[in-house]
């Protein structure tokens, strides 16, 4: 069963009047999908068999049912923001680089060309600042031997000087790449029920032991199937590795932490008689104009504070004071990261 939090439909707290409350069967939640990393597939090309995501989207495909270990569901925060970035470079060629990689261009693209040429030409359009590049390393060699110092002589600064002029740089504006997205999502958390408290705690819990790693012995066939043994009964190549983990000592391994898949969905719930909702048999439809998580996610950071409006106050049962119920409230911050990169096919239209 999903850990949601809140159950209540927007509209029915008691505190509001049935003609203000603006009842609805619809509510908007920030899914989250923890998958197994061991049994699931965390990564874009490792272990894809060379099908990068399905339609070209690194990161993407779908994934198994059994790698699936838990769904939460949490309310849209106040602030959803969404960043795109991609990274440019200025490169500078100059007079040489930009005839040279013309004629390359020309070739390749099945012109014809003389390349021997075409370099010589180029050649000749590097030359002056070429030679004014050695004037300025020479004079920078004179003023050293003469004791002086900071002399930062140029070619541009000799065509300044000399001519007024100074080289054009040839600059081009090149695609790098494109950044990996990170999302940030902060929850105000004050339960109103023991069942709100129970959720929420069940909430953080996963999402503790799912960022974590676990840690294990070292098992035989983890890496490669069983390999033959010759005629002594000694391990040929194929297994030796399975030789090695199997001798490990107690604890030499960690587990990988468990990945994520997020999404914005709609769920048409119907509340019970304590105005809460259930999601079961409901579902969910994606809300893809409000944002979109095209690839894989890790939890990189969550951030919980106990004790946001001053000192700490816990919630306590009405009839056993020993029973604690845990904060009064809490602020949840969860930080995800990407784990590719997006291209125009990760998006959906």
């Amino acid at each position: 069963m999903p850990l949601v939090y809140p159950r209540s439909i927007p509209g029915s707290s008691l505190n509001v009047s049935a003609q203000d409350s603006f009842e609805t069967s619809f509510v908007d939640y920030l899914q989250i999908k923890i998958y197994n990393s061991k049994s699931g597939n965390p990564y874009s090309y490792i272990g894809n068999s060379g099908n990068y995501g399905t339609g070209h989207v690194l990161g993407g495909g779908s994934e198994t049912e059994g790698s699936l270990s838990e769904t939460i569901y949490l309310y849209l925060p106040q602030q959803l923001k969404e960043q795109y970035s991609t990274q440019y470079q200025r490169t500078t060629l100059g007079a040489g680089g930009v005839g040279a990689l013309d004629a390359v261009a020309t070739a390749a693209a099945g012109g014809e060309t003389d390349l021997v040429e075409s370099l010589k030409t180029t050649a000749g359009a590097a030359k002056p600042q070429f030679v004014m590049d050695k004037i300025a390393a020479a004079v920078g060699t004179i003023n050293t031997a003469l004791g002086a110092s900071g002399t930062n002589l140029d070619a541009n600064s000799i065509g300044a000087l000399v001519k007024k002029k100074v080289f054009n740089p040839y600059q081009e504006t090149t695609f790098r790449g494109t950044n990996y997205r990170t999302h940030s999502f902060s929850f105000e958390c004050q339960p109103r029920s023991s069942r709100e408290s129970n959720e929420l705690y069940n909430i953080l819990n996963k999402l503790r032991r799912a960022m974590l790693p676990s840690m294990q012995d070292g098992e035989t066939g983890d890496f490669t199937t069983q390999g033959d043994q010759n005629q002594e009964g000694t391990s040929t190549g194929d297994n030796i590795v399975n030789d090695i983990v199997s001798g490990s000592a107690p604890g030499r391994w960690l587990q990988i932490p468990d990945y994520f898949r997020l999404d914005i969905i709609r769920v048409e719930g119907t509340p019970n008689a304590d105005g809460e909702i259930e999601l079961t048999g409901t579902s969910p439809r994606g809300l893809k104009r409000i944002m979109q998580f095209p690839t894989k996610l890790v939890l990189k950071d969550l951030n919980i504070n106990l004790s946001p409006n001053g000192p700490y106050n816990s919630l306590k049962d009405a009839f056993d004071s020993s029973v604690d119920y845990g904060p009064a409230s809490f602020t949840m911050t969860l930080t995800f990261d990407e784990t590719a990169f997006l291209t125009r096919e990760s998006l959906t239209q």
